[in-house]
């Protein structure tokens, strides 16, 4: 397979290049090996064995964040870990992460990440950008991606920079955003009977996601299974963000998703593990605090914070507003097409970094 180089970022003079390349083709339950020519010299091959797309597992994981750790003191005797250091942890903790899993799960078929995969938000100096390259070797160079498939999100802490659409190559993305962030897009793929929706939610305005859920609902009518994707989570348990970016999303997002039938909705930015019961809309018409979406793509929420914090009668009228679902379905256990949307809320895969309930 060919594939296509094209230049990136130029970091202290230093050219950097993305190069991706689309296979197709394969079989079900097959053993593949594949090889990278780098440098005009192949290098070690790899194996790689496709699933059963009839009967699949994956692994969702939250905010690998590498390089969060930073600033932070692994003991007593210790200093504060750096930049290059926190990486470097973060790094062989989220490859200790992966191989654990895969240990226990070896039927694991592919990674789903909801994004914040690298901490470095912002910044278009070079020593930002250089940053951001080393966390995202860090990210990458886990053992597992050897032959582990994944499909990430774009984060907060991804959205900024074109870096995120370097290093990852996603089907079907969703052009058609007018309100897109420069790290890319929304996009969509299946996997057996289910329908993965990736939203980048960094972008607040509802329409696009509308656009793309029901454009790869379009164009899949028969799946059985219809997953969101996303990073801001709209019912979490976070301290940072529950109450704040996510419940904005909330409003605009969940009567689209209750209008085309979603089933499930994975998501992160919380750092902190959550589920619902089944949830809908309940269709009455909120605020939705437009003048506080003030912020490039979701990146920063302290004008709506210090809102919060300083004027109660705002903070209860803004909490009055946000209350808006239904639970439609308390049933456990195993359920079968049941009513309602659930949404689930991920970890830090890293442990770089928690925040309070």
């Amino acid at each position: 397979f060919k594939g296509t180089c094209t230049e990136g970022t130029v970091i202290n003079g230093v050219q950097y290049y993305s190069n991706k390349v689309t296979a197709d083709g394969f079989e079900p339950n097959t053993t593949y090996y594949y090889q990278v020519k780098l440098n005009g010299k192949w290098q070690q091959a790899h194996e790689y064995k496709t699933g059963d797309p009839h009967n699949f597992s994956f692994m969702y994981v939250g905010d690998p964040q590498i390089g969060a750790s930073k600033g932070q003191v692994p003991n007593e005797s210790a200093v504060e870990q750096s930049e290059d250091v926190a990486a470097r942890n973060d790094a062989y903790n989220w490859n200790k992460t992966l191989n654990s899993a895969l240990a226990q799960h070896p039927e694991i078929n592919f990674l789903v990440s909801p994004g914040d995969q690298i901490n470095e938000p912002a910044g278009n100096n070079a020593e930002k950008h250089l940053l951001q390259e080393y966390e995202y070797s860090g990210y990458l160079s886990a053992t597992a991606f050897r032959n582990l498939p994944q499909a990430v999100a774009i984060g907060n802490h991804d959205c900024l920079t074109t870096s995120y659409q370097n290093h990852f190559n996603v089907p079907n993305p969703f052009t058609a955003e007018t309100n897109s962030t420069v790290a890319g897009h929304g996009y969509y793929y299946t996997y057996g009977s289910a329908l993965f929706i990736v939203i980048n939610a960094n972008n607040y305005n509802a329409a696009d996601h509308k656009a793309l859920v029901e454009k790869a609902v379009k164009e899949n009518p028969n799946a059985k299974w219809r997953i969101v994707v996303m990073h801001q989570d709209i019912y979490g348990s976070g301290l940072d963000h529950s109450d704040s970016d996510g419940i904005i999303l909330r409003n605009q997002l969940t009567p689209i998703f209750d209008a085309n039938d979603i089933d499930v909705v994975l998501q992160g930015h919380d750092h902190t593990y959550a589920r619902t019961y089944q949830l809908t809309s309940d269709g009455k018409q909120y605020d939705d605090f437009a003048e506080y979406k003030v912020a490039q793509h979701g990146q920063d929420h302290k004008v709506l914070d210090n809102k919060l914090k300083s004027d109660s009668a705002f903070k209860e009228y803004y909490t009055s507003q946000n209350r808006c679902y239904t639970i439609a379905d308390m049933k456990q256990g195993t359920l079968v097409n049941p009513e309602g949307v659930f949404y689930m809320t991920s970890n830090s895969a890293t442990g770089s970094k928690f925040y309070n309930l």
